[in-house]
């Protein structure tokens, strides 16, 4: 067995030796570390791992996340398992001989990652691998192999991509974008723009025009007949009706032209209310 695996082993003495009472939320940590304990012999790491952290969540002990560290370095995690440890090596809650431990682990790590150092142009916020940093300027321990830098300050960010090795020491320096520049206001205006006239504006004015002709001709008709009718030898009854009629068929005509004038003016109404007028924009030099 590794000594990676004994530590495991000996690190889970500790949190089961004091559980002896009957809690519920102890018996259900116990539980998650001896499925961690069989998963961890059975190497899978990652199981492993999950019944681990389910402990901490249920009775967090530094002991635990002793564990934890362990299944993160066992799946190539090393970034992570570093400052797991790195917090290790100065907790009270483990022994000299636990620290101790920690401290070995964490010499061992820190000689396989390389050291990043992150600047950047203004505050800004870093991301490596997607994963949320902190805020700049910011120190990480990478494994060897490709990593992508974001630093991100509101809808801006700087995207750099490493190749690190192991011992390497980098310092990547992130400048952001300038914020964009904010375009002045469009000077435009607006005028009223109106529809065509509508089928009452044809129809109106067709009728007034009929209407028109008719009382023009009509009245110039009736007056004749009736200077005729006052001519002296020429009065007879039939002249009479006559310009009588045609006096009628005048005042007709005007209440057609007049007819025709209401439909027109309606039009006109509508055109000029919301019923037929729209407002545009138009540019401003």
């Amino acid at each position: 067995m590794t000594r990676l695996a004994l530590a495991l082993v000996v690190l889970l003495v500790a949190p089961l030796a004091h559980a002896q009472d009957t809690s519920t939320l102890e018996a259900r940590a116990r539980t998650e570390f001896h499925a961690g304990e069989l998963a961890y012999d059975e190497e899978r790491y990652a199981e492993a791992l999950e019944h681990f952290l389910r402990a901490q969540q249920i009775d967090p002990h530094d002991v635990v996340r002793f564990n934890v560290a362990i299944c993160l370095q066992r799946l190539g995690r090393w970034s992570d398992a570093w400052r797991e440890y790195r917090s290790l090596t100065t907790s009270d809650a483990l022994d000299e001989a636990q620290r101790a431990y920690a401290a070995e682990l964490l010499a061992d790590l820190e000689s396989r990652l390389a050291v990043v150092r992150v600047t950047t142009s203004e505050p800004a916020e870093i991301r490596i691998d997607g994963d949320p940093q902190g805020p700049a300027p910011l120190e990480a321990r990478l494994a060897p192999g490709p990593h992508v830098l974001t630093a991100r300050a509101g809808d801006r960010e700087s995207i750099h991509r490493v190749t690190v090795e192991r011992g390497q020491q980098l310092d990547v320096a992130l400048s952001l974008p300038a914020p964009a520049a904010i375009a002045p206001p469009e000077h435009r205006a607006t005028r009223t723009v109106l529809r065509d006239p509508s089928w009452l504006t044809y129809v109106g004015a067709g009728i007034a025009a009929i209407g028109i002709g008719g009382t023009i001709g009509l009245g110039v008709h009736a007056q004749s007949l009736w200077d005729a009718y006052h001519t002296p030898g020429q009065a007879t009854h039939a002249l009479r009706d006559e310009g009588m009629l045609a006096t009628d068929l005048t005042n007709v005509s005007i209440g057609v032209a007049a007819l025709g004038a209401v439909l027109v003016a309606i039009d006109v109404i509508l055109l000029l209310t919301g019923e037929g007028a729209r407002t545009v924009e138009i540019d401003r030099p």
